[in-house]
């Protein structure tokens, strides 16, 4: 026989508790998190081949990212950790974003080379094709297996060499 109901409704004399509807209300605002509005075609770009360039993004700056691609005006990044990763991670989505279709990358360079994380390799220009490989996969295969960042800067020949930056 069951026991004999109290006042609240439930045996035990306490009420469920009570669930907000989803969707009900937005999240709380958080501090640990930030987003950057991208265009249609950059969100293809950041996710890369089954989410690919997303992962090594994330697996580098130590943040999570979420890639919207329906958010109003093309699509959003969301960047989710400490305020080191979420800035390593900004750092390396807008620079990912300048070297698309053979972009030049625009960023403080004598500010960069300032950082103790930040190494540079003066590379033959003779020898830059091979270190890139077909499309840059042999650069991304690096930055995959050694969890790493890296770029040239095609802009600057330091005496018949370019600059390699690996963060």
């Amino acid at each position: 026989r069951s026991p004999p109901r109290r006042e609240g409704g439930s045996p035990r004399g306490r009420s469920p508790p009570r669930r907000e509807k989803r969707g009900s209300r937005s999240p709380p605002p958080r501090d640990d998190m930030e987003s950057i509005s991208v265009e249609g075609g950059e969100v293809a770009y950041l996710l890369g081949r089954q989410g690919a360039t997303k992962q090594r993004l994330a697996n580098f700056s130590g943040a999570r990212l979420e890639i919207d691609p329906h958010a109003e005006g093309g699509g959003k990044v969301t960047i989710i950790g400490g305020d080191d990763e979420r800035r390593l991670a900004r750092m390396c989505i807008e620079i990912t974003l300048q070297q698309r279709n053979n972009g030049k990358v625009h960023v403080d360079l004598a500010a960069l080379e300032k950082r103790n994380d930040l190494t540079t390799i003066d590379v033959p220009q003779s020898c830059v094709g091979f270190v890139l490989g077909a499309r840059g996969a042999t650069l991304r295969e690096f930055e995959t297996r050694f969890r790493t960042f890296m770029f040239f800067d095609n802009e600057t020949i330091h005496g018949d060499k370019k600059r390699l930056y690996i963060l």
